[in-house]
């Protein structure tokens, strides 16, 4: 079993149909462990099939009005992906931290040891091991530039505790532990420095078990205090700051399938402590990505629903309304945990990459790319030159987006590892 399958088989991303039983398939991304050697993976693709029909035009120079091997997107711009450099290990469902430096810090995925990139020179370079790989963890930069790592997956199972990076003394320090393992989970950091924690997967094998609990660490007593539940058990839900005014959670999957957490959103108001349920999402979005546009509304999008008609929606700032916003008319519509990113020196955010609802091994993964528009509508961008899942994308100080690792398909391997975006108004 590839590295890629075996986290997707611990349950980081099984959706199927009501009971999950009899001979009906899934109706959403299946258990990547069904496409091991000895399953339905010898139907899959080759090393030498297309990646998929938009990823097809990444291969054509000189496409539509852009020069060379440019492409164009929807914006009236022009992109391009180019291979980037060699990390030091394999990341998939990591995290990616922008230190204070400038250096950018990979913590989790299989065996991969932590590593920063390092944009002065272009490469990857080592930092001090931290004892621990976790896969669906979270990473905070707190205000004193130390990150904070929760939970995850770590030796099969959710784990209660994490650890603490200095870049300064390049040292890590174990923290105390939770009160509820977790995994699938999110962290905002509040007002006060704290770190809120919140939801999550509690378990890795049998059925999937997600938790309403939330939990608050307090950095300088190294401490936790419960903070709380959420409206109903979630994971792979969302977390946007709302500054002084608290948090968000939106979004994400409970213990059934399509049930209405996935559209729930509840706002945390660290004045009081107390939570409230906000006005539901436009439509139910498990895993999605998020993101501030320039007028200061929240918008969310992507992610895996229930028939989506939308890819996007934005929050309106004075009733907490959501509202969809326009999408490409020929694309699929469900991609969860894909990964976003703004681009330098534009109004944009890049989407890319994630997990579309089909049983089709050749189209398990996704290559397609979009532009987030200022106005949080979406139109199309170049794909990138790998299908990816569980990666992280990156902006760098130069404009360029930097994306990281993916999920492993047990079919083929990886051609690269990461990958480099650059667009040319």
């Amino acid at each position: 079993m590839t590295r890629g399958a075996a986290a997707m088989g611990l349950g980081m991303m099984l959706i199927c149909s009501a009971g999950c039983g009899g001979d009906e398939p899934p109706s959403g991304p299946p258990d990547a462990s069904e496409y091991d050697a000895a399953g339905p993976s010898d139907a899959g693709p080759s090393d030498a099939s297309p990646i998929d029909a938009r990823a097809d035009a990444a291969l054509a120079p000189d496409a539509g009005p852009c020069p060379g091997e440019l492409l164009p997107d929807g914006a009236g711009g022009c992109g391009r992906w180019t291979a980037g450099p060699s990390p030091l290990g394999h990341h998939e469902f990591h995290t990616a931290t922008v230190l204070a430096d400038g250096r950018i810090l990979f913590h989790g995925g299989e065996a991969a040891p932590p590593e920063v990139f390092e944009p002065a020179t272009g490469e990857f370079a080592a930092v001090a091991p931290s004892g621990s790989t976790p896969e669906g963890h979270t990473a905070t930069l707190l205000p004193d530039g130390r990150v904070l790592f929760v939970g995850g997956l770590v030796e099969a199972q959710a784990r209660t505790g994490g650890e603490i990076y200095d870049p300064v003394s390049d040292s890590w320090t174990p923290i105390a532990p939770m009160a509820t393992g977790r995994r699938q989970h999110v962290a905002a950091l509040l007002p006060d420095g704290k770190v809120l924690v919140a939801g999550g997967l509690v378990n890795v094998f049998g059925p999937r078990e997600a938790t309403a609990s939330v939990e608050i660490y307090d950095p300088e007593l190294d401490a936790w205090t419960p903070a709380g539940e959420l409206s109903a058990a979630r994971a792979f839900a969302v977390a946007l700051g709302l500054g002084g005014a608290g948090v968000l959670v939106a979004g994400g999957e409970g213990n059934s399938v399509f049930a209405d957490e996935s559209s729930r959103v509840d706002r945390f108001d660290p004045s009081t402590g107390m939570w409230a349920e906000e006005p539901l999402l436009a439509e139910g979005r498990v895993a999605p990505l998020d993101t501030v546009l320039p007028d200061g509304r929240l918008w969310i999008g992507m992610g895996y629903g229930h028939y989506l008609a939308a890819l996007g929606e934005i929050r309106a700032t004075d009733s907490g309304v959501w509202s969809s916003t326009a999408s490409p008319t020929d694309t699929p519509l469900d991609y969860a945990l894909a990964a976003i990113a703004p681009l330098g020196g534009t109004t944009l955010h890049l989407a890319c990459g994630g997990s579309p609802t089909t049983i089709d091994p050749a189209q398990y993964w996704k290559a397609d790319c979009f532009l987030v528009l200022e106005d949080g509508a979406i139109v199309d961008a170049p794909p990138m030159l790998e299908r990816r899942v569980g990666h992280t994308a990156t902006p760098l100080a130069d404009g360029r987006v930097l994306v990281v690792g993916s999920a492993e398909r047990s079919d083929r391997e990886l051609s690269y590892e990461t990958e480099l975006y650059e667009r040319f108004p």
